[in-house]
């Protein structure tokens, strides 16, 4: 027996009550009390033990179930990026009848091995496998010049089959029989071995090399890995019969948290290994963040290793007090992680500046590292992201400006709810030179305003001019919705930051746009911006809908979109009684014990008669409206997040209709769908080069008999000049404008001449044409034929997101491959609706093979959620052949 497996025994003698200390195990097993404390440690983090007390820690075994904590748990929590690889080996191990073969993929040192552990040990706990069934692991490459050898190790051999067998000898498939044969770099097997394998695999027998006749049998799990592409380094015949791939990201992949996670751990496991508290410096911890491991966590955990090593050796040497590790220990490569530009404002935002600038590893604990709660947070990305949502489902020019207008107000809410924030990580995070810049626009914006600002005013500013820099110098596009309301709103404070924007672009040689100084105003403000009612919410919002999933799948939409969890949906399958909807209602507003005033939103009449009951339950107001839409519920909500009185939001809601104009497209009636595209050429006589320009797209351009047109204008008033783009516009679409100058009003593409003349140039804007004008004929003729959905909607929304998706993917995709996915997708959902096949569920991120990209996975998953759908296998395959021409899923 184990030594570690007589602690255990030794252990289940005591409990909570009575517990037992590492010194104890000691004299009472003779055993040293470094290994006592280790293997008491070790059943800790096995989640057989807990521990308790100080100075002495006491233990106790786990004989509660539902106080012990699954492997699987503890591995997710330290190691959030792999929970969809998890998921995946869960499925295997829980694969009936026999578990599921694995073909683990990764760079070298992602933790393969450890990975293939992981499902030895959790396939125990579940009792899968017995407590005795054995873990081999077998390296392909140490034997991958010699074929037979290697197929000799893993099938076994029978006497005589080569030169030097002299014997019988058993393989390790035989060996394995009841647990897991685990092969690492399964590329270097030779393809007979791997022919011979997924026999194995196929039928449950093999033959030891050199027998014909005799089949042997054996139940194991396979798990292979390779650093290699499977595609082309495997014999598909193998790989086709390994369905469970895994691939594990890279240490970079797995992001800085999960690095400062997985250093923690290996200076916790040198600690009780050393059986002596390790003391790190800050700048230690930081350096390791921000070093390349170009050989991923094998190399961190060395080199991890290797510091403590070269740490316990001046610890006995010396005779010093502790074990301790500064950045002036480090080598030179880990060292230049303290320099890292990249990572830097990732790294001190997490580890900064702190009065103690050490960690103490103890040896007989597991210390965690305190991690700062700020996390700088980019306006400029939420309200990119919000857009990009928005325009993927096709969501009102209304309700987007209003998403964005609350994404802004929460913004800067929570900063100003901030405070003690340490000048000393700023500058950490920053840099000198903005953490400079800052202060002097602070100081000169205060002369004007005649008031002072708040310390965390400048720990946000400072952060804000941060991205802002960084974001003007890769030249990215800055826009503040809000610019004009915040022009009229705070015209002092807009003053106070146009005549301070000058200091920034000294500073850092670079131009500020007006929408820029928009956000720098908000910062000076003196009060929260926007509605004066309360920001506490007054109303919960509730949505009752026929369906399996109607009420459920509009709730979650619009709680993602606004970023919080305020809307309650509950469905009503057919089957159900409204009393059964009524008592669940009841029963969930009883449990909240709300102090909120109660929204209903229903879609039929039958259910508007719930209030008066639920008044009687709550005893708080309850209203019902019988309007159930996304749009609905978005007003509701957003109206509520801001703090106002149901009477309110019942008005506010009444208001909303579907006839307003979708994000950067106008939704069209049946009857009235314009077929006409426009080029608009420009300049100051209207004749000159506008009439060269007009008449070079018409020899060159197919103009489809008329339905694009080619416009000349003169241009001496701008304001006259957009009047006369919006009359036009009235009448169809302009797909370009161009001209000898720039008019920066103007919302659509804008080439100079060079640029129509630069090669492809014709081709791309005929493909733009052929495009728009096709989709005109689809709502004219396609969009009637959908009897589930308004067609024009529909088709507009998947407009949206197939030219989203190709932006995303950068596909180069014809119009005609287009066109197809559109109406493809607009007959399929609707089909799916059609047929009763809506449901709840969707797809996850998990159910995608590692070859799907997750930007396309991700946008399948939208659209299901939004139609309330979800796409068989076979829809899966259309999807992606229209996409990359060829069928990528498999």
């Amino acid at each position: 027996m184990k030594r570690i497996e007589k602690v255990w025994q030794h252990l289940l003698k005591y409990n909570k009550e009575t517990p037992l200390s590492a010194s104890q195990l000691s004299q009472e097993l003779a055993i040293t009390r470094a290994n006592a404390s280790n293997d008491l440690n070790l059943l800790v983090k096995e989640g057989k033990a807990k521990k308790t007390g100080t100075k002495p820690v006491f233990f106790y075994p786990i004989s509660d179930d539902s106080e012990k904590k699954s492997l699987i748990q503890e591995f997710i929590k330290k190691n959030p990026s792999l929970v969809s690889a998890v998921e995946q080996a869960k499925a295997a191990i829980f694969y009936p009848p026999q578990r599921m073969h694995i073909l683990l993929s990764g760079d070298t040192g992602v933790g393969k091995s450890m990975f293939a552990e992981l499902v030895y040990r959790f396939s125990i706990e579940e009792q899968i496998i017995s407590n005795d069934a054995r873990f081999i692991l077998f390296n392909c490459a140490d034997y991958a010049n010699n074929p037979q050898l290697i197929t000799g190790n893993i099938f076994g051999t029978k006497k005589g089959a080569y030169t030097g067998a002299d014997e019988e000898k058993q393989g390790l498939l035989e060996k394995a029989d009841g647990g897991i044969l685990f092969l690492d770099e399964i590329h270097r097997l030779p393809p007979e071995a791997q022919e011979m394998l997924f026999t194995f695999i196929d039928k449950g027998f093999f033959r030891r090399l050199g027998e014909t006749s005799e089949q042997r049998k054996a139940d194991v799990q396979i798990i292979c890995a390779t650093t290699e592409n499977i595609e082309s380094t495997l014999l598909q015949t193998f790989v086709r019969r390994i369905p469970m791939k895994i691939h594990l990201p890279n240490l970079m992949e797995r992001g800085i948290f999960e690095k400062l996670t997985l250093i923690t751990t290996f200076f916790n496991e040198e600690a009780h290994k050393l059986a002596q508290d390790v003391v790190v410096s800050m700048n230690t911890l930081r350096a390791l963040l921000g070093y390349p491991c170009e050989n991923n966590i094998g190399q961190l955990k060395s080199d991890i290793q290797l510091l403590c090593a070269r740490s316990y050796a001046r610890f006995v040497s010396e005779k010093s007090q502790s074990m301790s590790i500064s950045s002036y220990d480090l080598p030179n490569a880990i060292k230049e992680g303290l320099y890292n530009v990249e990572y830097r404002s990732e790294i001190w935002s997490l580890i900064p500046s702190r009065k103690d600038r050490f960690i103490l590893f103890k040896k007989d604990d597991f210390t965690t590292i305190p991690v700062d709660e700020y996390k700088e947070t980019d306006i400029y990305q939420l309200i990119d992201q919000k857009l990009n949502d928005m325009e993927k489902i096709g969501l009102n020019q209304k309700a987007a400006m209003d998403i964005i207008d609350l994404t802004i107000r929460n913004y800067f809410s929570t900063l100003r709810k901030k405070r003690n924030v340490n000048e000393e990580n700023i500058l950490n995070i920053v840099g000198t030179e903005v953490y400079a810049t800052t202060k002097k626009l602070l100081k000169k914006a205060a002369n004007i305003v005649q008031s002072e600002f708040y310390p965390e005013v400048f720990s946000g500013l400072a952060l804000h001019l941060f991205s802002t820099v960084n974001r003007i110098r890769n030249g990215e596009i800055i826009h503040n919705p809000r610019l004009e309301e915040i022009k009229e709103q705070y015209p002092l404070y807009y003053q106070a930051a146009q005549q301070c924007k000058y200091l920034i672009e000294t500073a850092f040689s670079l131009s500020i746009s007006d929408d820029e100084v928009g956000f720098i105003t908000l910062f000076l403000t003196p009060q929260e911006h926007g509605n004066t009612n309360s920001q506490t919410q007054n109303v919960q919002v509730i949505v009752i809908a026929h369906g399996d999933s109607t009420a459920t799948s509009i709730s979650s939409v619009v709680n993602e979109l606004l970023g919080n969890e305020h809307v309650v949906g509950f469905n009503m399958p057919l089957s159900y009684e409204p009393q059964h909807i009524l008592e669940e209602i009841s029963a969930y507003l009883q449990q909240k014990e709300t102090q909120e005033d109660i929204l209903l939103l229903v879609d039929m009449g039958s259910l508007t008669n719930f209030p008066k009951e639920l008044e009687k339950v709550t005893r708080k107001k309850v209203a019902c409206i019988d309007l159930v839409s996304t749009l609905h519920v978005l007003e509701a909500s957003r109206k509520a997040s801001l703090g106002f009185s149901l009477s309110d939001i019942v008005d506010s809601v009444h208001t909303i209709t579907h006839t307003e104009h979708t994000i950067n497209t106008p939704v069209k009636n049946n009857t009235n769908i314009q077929d006409k595209v426009f080029i608009i050429t420009s300049c100051t006589t209207g004749e000159g080069s506008a009439q060269i320009i007009k008449d070079l797209l018409t020899a060159k351009l197919a103009l489809h008999d008329g339905r694009c047109e080619i416009k000349s204008f003169q241009v001496n008033n701008p304001d006259e000049f957009l009047y006369e783009l919006e009359k036009l516009e009235a009448g169809g679409k302009i797909l370009y404008s161009i001209s000898t100058f720039s008019i920066p009003a103007l919302q659509y593409p804008q080439l100079t001449i060079n640029q129509l003349l630069s090669d492809g140039m014709f081709a791309k804007i005929q493909k733009t044409i052929d495009y728009e004008l096709t989709f005109f004929g689809m709502l004219e003729n396609i969009a009637p034929m959908l009897v589930q959905l308004d067609g024009i909607d529909l088709l507009y929304s998947l407009k949206n997101w197939v030219e989203n998706i190709s932006l995303e993917m950068k596909l180069n995709l014809s119009a005609e491959r287009m066109i197809g996915l559109i109406c493809h997708l607009a007959c399929c959902i609707d089909t799916i609706i059609q047929t009763n096949q809506s449901n709840e569920f969707h797809h996850q991120l998990e159910d995608f093979p590692p070859s799907v990209d997750k930007k396309l996975a991700n946008n399948i998953i939208l659209l299901e959620k939004m139609y309330n759908i979800m796409f068989s296998s076979k829809e899966l395959h259309y999807i992606e052949s229209y996409l990359f021409e060829k069928i990528r899923f498999k």
